[in-house]
């Protein structure tokens, strides 16, 4: 339960009762206690600055006034509608108490709390269905009380006050004086967050007056500097931005960098920069948008991005990085401007940057129905620069109607891609960065061309993602892959569609499992099992057992037993080498029918490739 996370463990808590309970002030009643209590708490404060500080000396002031040894305080977040934790009595609590919110569903205590408006008792939590959860029991919690802290009609905050590993009986006058000092405390917690509040309006009122000198000083220095070169440019608005500023490409690679008069510091990265252009996708040019850290992409500063013009009409981001002082409303203006200078000193001649499109077009539709086996074909591509060696895919788009190459090429940024026009559609060349997860990257081409499609509102539309190839020699393969999928899809034709199925629909050869091996020629079935079995070809013996610990499995009906029978191994072992397998290659046999298919089919391929190169020889 979400109240009894804010209770540290015992250990962590002193084990001085005789203090707890000696330390209750003495008076007349409950409230003239409290009010007691609370004048000497402000007489702690004193001339201390900051709501951390009251809300410790309250804290530590309100266990001893109910006598116990431990208090959690809480305060309103408007933009979760939770309870977030502030501190904690002993102040070693807090930490854990910071990482806890209270509220919601699940939380009916505190739900209680705030209906009632008044302070909550639980004498025994293992008897209590509103603190019945493990949690309760882990953190040795045994009776607890939570207190609303109230202030002008409304809970703006919470007291869960208890004993660590013991019962203790809340009275009434505990109840009493609990409550009478959580809404003095209320009064000044509320005091203390408008003046906060007004000293962040002043703060933003500062930044904003600050950013029309700023505005004319960038307009000056791109007046002074028109015509200069791209990296000139860019060196000037990182010093009126007064932080690092990075350019990057189409597959999110760094392509420039200034550092404001300081280093730039390190690159942003690939994987950063991926995620940056994955954010701005939907972005119009034009417009700025924060981009949020993400630790688990690489993205470890949070960055203002905006769309930016390169050289031969390739698209990229400006991207300025957050590294010391905050981000302001200021950075997404200059960004937008800075954007737009830096797009107009790359701008070229349309009709360049159309031929160059048309000459890479035509360069690929050779490659695709031939590879480089054409005389000239491998000359031609590094002229073109194309690389020879990278990871690609061909996803093939038919459809009855008319499709926009502009908008297709779109929707996979930011990857490469290159449309070239095919019988009834278009083929799209996609080049994908070096890390990338095959299945995955297809996976993705096809949500988008889809999403694409749908927008558009093009109807009897279909996609066919091909698998990775690694070199230009293997895009025939790659597109007879893509053909074959939108072959067994009935390809734009209404008639051979689903009824009411007029929409776009898309498929990659991944997720055909063992169909895919059904679709292809006999000439590739052998390329396809060596994709599959690949890391088990490998002469190593360590290796060529677990290829025959699979033979021997699927000749044996897919029994272990039998397998391990006729490998005179025991059991376990042959479970430790499909587990080795399942590694090398992504393949669950013994769990997985589908990948137990697809092993027994490749196989079979395999000896009827080796049986067809015998016959030639």
């Amino acid at each position: 339960m979400a109240t009894v996370e804010a209770l540290s463990p015992p250990s962590a808590a002193p084990r001085s009762r005789r203090a707890a309970t000696t330390a209750r002030p003495a008076g007349d009643g409950p409230e003239e206690r409290a009010a007691h209590a609370f004048g000497s708490t402000l007489a702690r404060v004193g001339d201390e600055d900051g709501l951390g500080t009251f809300l410790a000396h309250a804290s530590r002031a309100l266990a001893a006034l109910v006598g116990v040894e431990r208090c959690s305080v809480y305060l309103w977040d408007r933009r979760t509608g939770r309870f977030r934790g502030r501190v904690a009595h002993p102040a070693t609590l807090t930490d854990a108490v910071r990482r806890v919110t209270m509220g919601g569903p699940p939380d009916e205590l505190t739900a209680d709390v705030v209906r009632s408006r008044r302070p909550v008792s639980v004498p025994d939590v293992t008897r209590d269905a509103r603190t019945a959860r493990g949690v309760v029991r882990e953190q040795q919690v045994r009776s607890l009380m939570a207190v609303p802290m109230i202030h002008g009609g409304h809970v703006i905050g919470l007291a869960y006050l208890d004993d660590a590993d013991r019962r203790h009986a809340f009275t009434p006058d505990d109840e009493r004086a609990a409550m009478a000092f959580a809404t003095s405390a209320a009064r000044w917690v509320d005091r203390s967050l408008r003046v906060a509040q007004l000293a962040t309006v002043r703060d933003e009122l500062a930044r904003e007056r600050s950013v029309l000198p700023r505005a004319t000083e960038l307009e000056q220095r791109l007046a002074e500097h028109t015509g200069a070169p791209f990296q000139e440019l860019l060196e000037q608005v990182a010093q009126v931005a007064g932080r690092p500023i990075e350019v990057l490409g189409a597959d999110g690679r760094s392509v420039a960098r200034a550092g404001g008069g300081d280093e730039p510091g390190p690159p942003l990265g690939p994987a950063a920069g991926l995620e940056i252009a994955r954010v701005m996708r939907n972005t119009d040019p034009g417009h700025a948008r924060t981009v949020a850290t993400d630790l688990r992409r690489g993205l470890t500063h949070r960055c203002v991005a905006t769309h930016v013009a390169l050289e031969a009409g390739e698209q990229g981001l400006l991207v300025l990085v957050e590294r010391s002082a905050p981000l302001s409303p200021f950075d997404a203006l200059l960004a937008v401007r800075a954007g737009a200078a830096l797009s107009a000193s790359t701008r070229r001649p349309t009709a360049r940057r159309f031929a160059r499109g048309d000459v890479h077009a035509l360069a690929f539709e050779r490659m695709l129905d031939h590879g480089l086996a054409l005389p000239g074909t491998a000359e031609l591509a590094e002229r073109l620069e194309i690389a020879a060696a990278a990871p690609r895919l061909v996803a093939l788009v038919l459809a009855r109607g008319p499709l926009d190459a502009d908008d297709l090429t779109t929707a996979v940024v930011p990857w490469q891609a290159v449309p070239v026009p095919v019988p009834g559609g278009l083929a799209l060349v996609i080049d994908l960065p070096d890390d990338t997860v095959p299945a995955d990257a297809a996976t993705d081409v096809r949500d988008e061309l889809v999403a694409a499609l749908d927008g558009a509102g093009t109807t009897d539309a279909v996609v066919g993602v091909s698998g990775v190839s690694g070199s230009l020699a293997d895009l025939p393969r790659a597109t007879a892959q893509a053909r074959s999928i939108v072959a067994a899809m009935g390809g734009a034709d209404r008639e051979s569609r689903p009824a009411g199925d007029a929409g776009a629909v898309g498929c990659t050869i991944d997720e055909l499992g063992p169909a895919r091996l059904l679709l292809a020629s006999p000439a590739d079935a052998g390329r396809i099992a060596l994709e599959l079995l690949g890391p088990l070809l490998d002469p190593d013996p360590s290796i060529a057992d677990l290829l025959r610990t699979l033979e021997t499995f699927c000749a044996t009906d897919a029994s272990i037993r039998a397998t391990a029978t006729a490998l005179q191994v025991h059991e376990n072992t042959v479970r430790h080498r499909f587990g080795r397998i399942r590694t090398m290659t992504g393949l669950d046999v013994a769990a997985s029918t589908d990948d137990l298919l697809m092993v027994r089919t490749a196989l079979s391929a395999r000896r009827f490739a080796a049986i067809a190169a015998r016959h030639r020889g």
